[in-house]
């Protein structure tokens, strides 16, 4: 969706932007009227935060090996891991200074982060 989409083109110019999930350009916004607007219309909003990011993890790999990663490399602090069956997951959430990520693990054989190892077998972002 254009949301996703605009996160990702503003985290990969140097900055990060927290924009509220009801407003979304139009798709095929020019470039320099992306950052215009930007500009004049989220003064307020803090630069610096990336507010979510769900990575899926494989079953093969321990999420304590996952977050390790985290805890090791950056010195984040990570949760307990909890269930959510109902969307048929394990997660980790892990907080950054300014960033909160959520390790995703699969619980069975069926549902959406397990359909995305399917087609992604080593993992990855699953949605922002």
């Amino acid at each position: 969706n254009s949301f996703c989409t605009l996160l990702a083109y503003v985290g990969c110019r140097g900055f990060r932007l927290r924009l509220p999930l009801t407003w979304a350009p139009p798709v095929g916004t020019p470039a320099g009227m992306l950052r215009r607007t930007l500009a004049s219309r989220f003064k307020h909003v803090p630069v610096g935060w990336l507010n979510y990011v769900a990575i899926a993890v494989p079953k093969e790999k321990p999420m304590a090996e996952a977050a390790a990663l985290y805890t090791d490399g950056v010195g984040a602090q990570v949760s307990e891991p909890w269930d959510l069956p109902e969307h048929g997951v394990r997660v980790v959430s892990i907080y950054l200074s300014k960033t909160h990520l959520e390790l995703l693990h699969p619980l069975g054989d069926k549902g959406p982060i397990q359909s995305f190892l399917d087609k992604n077998p080593s993992g990855g972002m699953h949605h922002v």
